[in-house]
């Protein structure tokens, strides 16, 4: 985490202690600049990433998590809640989606 930029350290310090706990990353390299902007994780995992995504993209960005791990996927979904509230966070349910 000490690698992480510090804008970035700050928003983890939000992300719940179980997907911190489950993150089994090998880093994150999450880009600058990205308000408005559709951001995908693939091998999402957890979703610390995509939740730490979600605040970078705001109320107009999209995040999409991809992950084959029904484990990962179980962490991540019983979390969402969480940051959602935590975030300000939109269902994809009330914007749409296209698939």
């Amino acid at each position: 985490m000490d690698s992480m930029p510090l804008h970035l350290r700050e928003i983890l310090r939000d992300v719940s202690e179980e997907v911190k706990d489950q993150f089994y990353g090998c880093g994150s390299p999450i880009p600058s600049l990205l308000e408005g902007k559709t951001a995908l994780d693939l091998g999402s995992g957890t979703g610390r990433d995509c939740f730490i995504l979600s605040k970078l993209v705001g109320a107009m960005g999209k995040v999409i998590g991809i992950d084959m791990t029904d484990e990962q996927l179980e962490v991540a979904n019983r979390n969402l809640p969480y940051h959602m509230q935590k975030f300000g966070m939109t269902p994809a349910s009330e914007v749409g989606s296209c698939c």
